[in-house]
Formats: C-alpha cells, sequence, structure tokens
C-alpha cells in the first residue's frame, strides 16, 4: 500500500501515474482499468509467494512442529 501511495504520488511511469492521470482526466474506465489490473498482479504476486512458501517451508511439516500454518 505505501509503495502505490508514493507512486501515485512521485513517479512519472507506472500503474500509480496511469491510475493518477485517469482520475485527473475524469476517465472512468481508465481509473477501473488500472485498479483490476493493479488488483490482478497482488493477486498474482500472492499466489507465487504462497507457491514459493509450500515448496521452500515443506521441511517444516516435515519436522513435525506443532500449530499447523502460523
Amino acid at each position: 500500500m505505501a509503495a502505490m501511495t508514493a507512486e501515485i504520488v512521485l513517479s512519472d511511469s507506472g500503474g500509480g501515474f496511469l491510475l493518477n492521470q485517469a482520475a485527473g482526466r475524469f476517465d472512468t474506465a481508465g481509473v477501473f482499468a488500472t485498479i483490476v489490473v493493479l488488483v490482478a498482479l497482488g493477486l498474482l504476486l500472492t499466489g507465487v509467494v504462497a507457491l514459493l512458501k509450500c515448496r521452500f517451508m515443506e521441511w517444516k511439516n516435515l519436522a513435525g512442529w506443532a500449530g499447523g500454518d502460523r
């Protein structure tokens, strides 16, 4: 969230910049399209991190740690 906020305020390229430009032009379709793309990227990156966690943390389950997924 902080990175996106900083990008909206300070950058001259990127998703936050596109969102800011579209909002400044009252381009509703552009605002929603940018938000959809940013949400999709967020979900994709969350999925990648979850897969990496499962891959590299499987030793935790094999070692008999109690408490499940923390």
